[in-house]
């Protein structure tokens, strides 16, 4: 019931903001006609679109008075949420931010908006903390280390807004406390976001011994964002080592793109010597998108040097997808 009259009365969100937006506040009797909506969801967009204005004392209020009237209503988790978000854009004490998005996620633990709620408890607990109330440590300690992976990840989330190096030192130790292959490869991609020495160095070590091939292909990935001469060492050393086929595959298409100069003399030494015959294919392909007529003559070489005829036949592939006269 609750999503089927989510989805009807966002069919009309678009022209009903639109509207709200030239015109203001609707009257009580627009609200009543506008699109022959039920008067608790006209209520709630009219509110909203208050939010989308900035107009946050007003969007507060009106917020409020759709949860006091329609309290039954399936948009008043939507109105209680958004009323704890303004009220924080009202410069609100930040203890005052958090109470209010504390009782939001105990009375509505099933919202959508959860998630985000907590984020910001998470967000206002750590700006709390720094300013002298350690009690509140225990509540950033506690959404880190929850049984649930949302409630994790919604820690995560604000840590990374905050990203500072005490952020970057909790994120770090949770990794290596979490077992959950979800929330390992979320902290994945937050660290390849984080421009510092710290990030890149765990980043490598992850795609050097993590256990699951899939998060320590998501470090390759990672680290190749990244970029520079240490990340590029770090995925040839993977190409060359005893990781699984689809972790150096993923290092040395990650190579390929970086186009890193030392890396097309490397693909072509893996086709043509490589043992492993798919890694050799993969090479070969790799090379297809470099530039220049040393590429050309590396694929050249593959094909006439290589003993596996797979692996010659990639290169032949890779010739004829090339472009340029030679």
């Amino acid at each position: 019931m609750r999503n089927t009259r989510r989805i009807a009365a966002q069919a009309a969100l678009g022209l009903f903001l639109i509207s709200a937006l030239a015109s203001g506040p609707l009257s009580a009797a627009r609200a009543e006609d506008a699109s022959g909506q039920e008067k608790d969801a006209v209520a709630y967009k009219q509110a909203y679109a208050l939010v989308l204005q900035e107009k946050w004392e007003a969007a507060r209020k009106a917020m409020e008075e759709v949860a006091r009237t329609f309290p039954k209503s399936a948009w008043v988790d939507d109105a209680r949420f958004w009323s704890c978000y303004s009220l924080e854009k009202l410069n609100a004490s930040m203890e005052t931010a958090f109470k209010c998005y504390r009782d939001f996620v105990r009375a509505y633990p099933g919202s959508e908006w959860v998630k985000e709620a907590r984020a910001n408890m998470v967000r206002l607990s750590q700006a709390l903390a720094k300013a002298g109330k350690p009690e509140y440590e225990t509540v950033i300690r506690s959404m880190e280390q929850g049984d649930e992976d949302d409630i994790r990840l919604a820690a995560l989330y604000a840590l990374q807004n905050i990203g500072d190096a005490e952020a970057l030192k909790t994120v770090l130790d949770l990794y290596d406390k979490a077992d959950s292959p979800k929330l390992k490869s979320r902290i994945v991609f937050m660290l390849e976001e984080m421009d510092s020495p710290e990030a890149m160095s765990k980043l490598a070590d992850i795609a050097r011994r993590e256990s699951d091939p899939d998060i320590r292909r998501a470090a390759v990935f990672a680290l190749a964002g990244h970029g520079g001469p240490e990340a590029v060492a770090v995925l040839k050393e993977i190409v060359r080592s005893d990781a699984p086929a689809e972790v150096r595959q993923a290092a040395l298409f990650s190579l390929a793109e970086a186009k890193d100069p030392g890396t097309l003399s490397l693909l072509t030494d893996i086709a043509i010597n490589g043992k492993d015959a798919d890694m050799a294919r993969t090479a070969a392909i790799a090379i297809q998108d470099f530039q220049g007529r040393e590429a050309s003559d590396a694929l050249r070489r593959i094909l006439n040097e290589a003993k596996d005829r797979s692996v010659r036949q990639a290169a032949l592939y890779a010739l004829a997808g090339r472009s340029g006269a030679e």
